[in-house]
């Protein structure tokens, strides 16, 4: 079996080429292609903001320092060692995409705290609330 043979191969035509694609998202796009671009530096700030852009599109699947290093193609403790240079370590980051997403969903008042814990990742409710007092000092 050829992959490369003519039988396997289709034509467009140059017309339907230029015409928009009706499923196109220019926000998705440009998301996209910020993501691209911070990963493509080596710059030890926009690897914190990359790792938690990881962290927030994983919820409510926690993602570990394993995989996060993983996704990024580095070994673990490469990973490790790249964040420390940039001041931060793995947890903080959680830590502080899990507040920012717990405060934003408070602040909204959409959902009940079981829900926000399951869409945060948490157990159950009263873990979320143990978060919330050391995060923000009191109950939200």
């Amino acid at each position: 079996m050829k992959f490369n043979a003519r039988a396997f191969a289709f034509e467009v035509p140059r017309q339907f080429c230029a015409l928009p694609s009706p499923f196109a998202d220019p926000g998705l796009h440009a998301k996209a292609l910020e993501a691209l671009q911070m990963t493509g530096s080596g710059n030890n700030a926009s690897l914190s903001t990359t790792v938690e852009s990881l962290i927030a599109m994983h919820l409510p699947k926690r993602l570990s320092e394993e995989n996060a290093a993983r996704l990024l193609g580095l070994a673990r403790r490469t990973f490790v060692r790249r964040l420390a240079d940039s001041g931060v370590g793995f947890r903080g980051l959680l830590d502080r995409v899990l507040r920012e997403r717990a405060s934003a969903m408070s602040a909204a008042g959409r959902m009940s705290r079981e829900e926000m814990a399951a869409a945060l990742g948490y157990a159950d409710a009263t873990s979320l609330s143990r978060a919330c007092r050391r995060w923000f000092g009191s109950k939200r």
